[in-house]
């Protein structure tokens, strides 16, 4: 139980140490002589390990080390009476040590330090105290921007028995020490935050740790993200699929049952929350009435391409302008005046076609020009394919760069 800090003490010189140190000691009572003073511990906190994350119940495992150090008043010795013994490792159920709970404890309260870890007392008073535990804390997870989220949970370290006038902690470092720290395969600690709390003299003082945590998503990207755009830019490659082949509407069901697939994954990854909810799901359902309307929109393409019959001037007229066939040039004779022969001035006189009285030379000219295709239900369901492809296209990558540039831009980092 005892371990010397000297090089020359033995047993005895231990011994009598011992004896010395704690003779009428009270370790129920505060280190003081004088209770108008207060007890300053000195604090830094250590981080070894991030072991888990349950982010649907919103535990926190986490294995940290409390390093503390105080004044013992009532404890002094002279090293060279005791064979120059300048430390001593003691019970930690012989000295006073102060009572620590966290504030967000997971489950029930728990209290920082144990029987198990002994404190070493100097010979000037101070002692150096540093209990390691495996700590389950609770903390509120907003998911709004997973799998690019950052999470942030705090640790209150507080010394519940005590007033701030008695007990009060102060931090040695506004950060955690991270020397020892392994890395967590699914969280990266990339902030933390060590502050003292004083909010009056009757008022318990505290520490307060900030951890703020940023989710590897690589896994989710390659798992998630990458399939659902890739499959949204299938959806309405439909529209270039060739109507005969009957394979469109397959394609359709089939890419809207992929998104259903992905939505119960996703609801396996993403912690269910109502306030706030995560943009991922507004964007798969988004998927899901995009491809609902696909599916839609390519059961009317099949049926405009098996119409019969002529096609409505006024319908023709919205296709020649969509295909922009209204820009065509039309064509034209080209006249040039030239010398010609007398017989082959007679030839084009017998080769110049004669007008009935009815009919107007203008209209004659009008539909000689005239370089238009003619529009059948065919060219129809062709042109309303290519400018529902455009449409859904146009939709889908504004809708996509939307919701990923708020994701990329809001993660907190």
């Amino acid at each position: 139980m005892l371990i010397t800090g000297g090089n020359c003490a033995n047993v005895t010189h231990v011994g009598n140490l011992y004896e010395h140190i704690f003779n009428n000691y009270n370790r129920k009572l505060l280190p003081l002589v004088d209770y108008s003073d207060t007890v300053n511990i000195q604090m830094s906190v250590s981080i070894i390990s991030l072991n888990n994350f349950d982010e649907m119940s919103g535990e926190l495992d986490l294995t940290m080390m409390f390093f503390a150090t105080w004044e013992e008043t009532r404890i002094s010795w002279t090293s060279a009476d005791y064979g120059g013994a300048t430390s001593l490792l003691v019970a930690p159920e012989d000295l006073w040590r102060p009572q620590l709970f966290l504030v967000q404890s997971f489950g029930s309260l728990q209290d920082v330090g144990n029987n198990s870890i002994m404190p070493r007392v100097y010979a000037n008073g101070t002692v150096f105290w540093k209990p390691g535990m495996v700590i389950k804390v609770s903390c509120t997870v907003d998911v709004t921007y997973f799998p690019f989220d950052t999470q942030t949970c705090a640790l209150t370290l507080s010394g519940w028995s005590y007033d701030a006038e008695e007990v009060l902690l102060q931090a040695n470092r506004n950060e955690l020490d991270r020397t020892h720290y392994s890395d967590n395969t699914q969280w990266d600690l990339y902030q933390t935050n060590v502050t003292s709390l004083i909010y009056g003299n009757e008022i318990p003082s505290a520490l307060l740790i900030m951890l703020k945590l940023k989710r590897r998503d690589q896994f989710y990207v390659i798992y998630i993200i990458i399939p659902l755009v890739v499959l949204g830019l299938i959806n309405h490659i439909v529209f270039a699929m060739p109507v005969a082949s009957g394979e469109r509407m397959s394609v359709a069901i089939t890419t809207f049952l992929s998104f259903i697939v992905y939505l119960g994954m996703i609801n396996e990854n993403v912690p269910p929350s109502s306030s706030p909810m995560a943009y991922l799901y507004f964007y798969v359902m988004f998927l899901l009435v995009y491809s609902s309307m696909t599916m839609f929109l390519c059961l009317l393409s099949m049926i405009i391409h098996d119409k019969q019959g002529p096609v409505p001037e006024t319908l023709k007229t919205i296709v020649i302008y969509l295909r922009f066939w209204c820009c065509r040039k039309s064509r034209r004779t080209d006249i040039r005046l030239r010398k010609v022969s007398p017989d082959e001035h007679n030839a084009n006189v017998k080769s110049i076609p004669v007008f009935s009285e009815t009919e107007s030379l203008p209209d004659v000219m009008s539909t000689a020009t005239d370089n238009v295709p003619a529009v059948t239900w065919t060219v129809v369901g062709d042109t309303y394919d290519r400018w529902v492809s455009i449409a859904l296209s146009m939709i889908f990558i504004i809708i996509t760069v939307v919701i990923f540039v708020r994701l990329f831009l809001n993660t907190g980092l």
